[in-house]
């Protein structure tokens, strides 16, 4: 799966994401300035990567339609250990691709919400 993370994600995840077998690029890595999220946006869909983030900006879907982006993961993840997350991050991720394609997901400690 294509992934980019954005930079509020631990950069620790890219590399065991890649351990796991997904194409993950950091926009921290793309970039030496702060992207705009309107600029992240943009780069996901060029390179045809699910954007992951903590930037709740990116759950307005006016801003952000789902249905015009490759899927955009939102962590609303507060007070969780980096290992909580990243085993919640594991769970979005293993749905279909085609079920995270044109889709919001926000990611919370205990469910998975699928917005369209």
């Amino acid at each position: 799966m294509k992934l980019l993370l954005d930079a509020d994600v631990p950069r620790s995840f890219l590399s065991r994401l890649r351990d796991r077998g997904h194409d993950v690029s950091d926009v921290r890595d793309i970039s030496k300035t702060a992207l705009k999220d309107a600029e992240i946006f943009v780069i996901a869909q060029k390179e045809s990567r699910i954007l992951i983030t903590r930037d709740l900006d990116f759950s307005n879907i006016l801003m952000y339609p789902p249905a015009k982006s490759c899927g955009i993961i939102v962590l609303r993840t507060h007070r969780l250990s980096k290992e909580e997350i990243f085993r919640i991050l594991l769970e979005a991720i293993q749905s279909p691709q085609k079920q995270l394609q044109g889709t919001l997901v926000i990611v919370q400690k205990d469910r998975l919400r699928f917005h369209r």
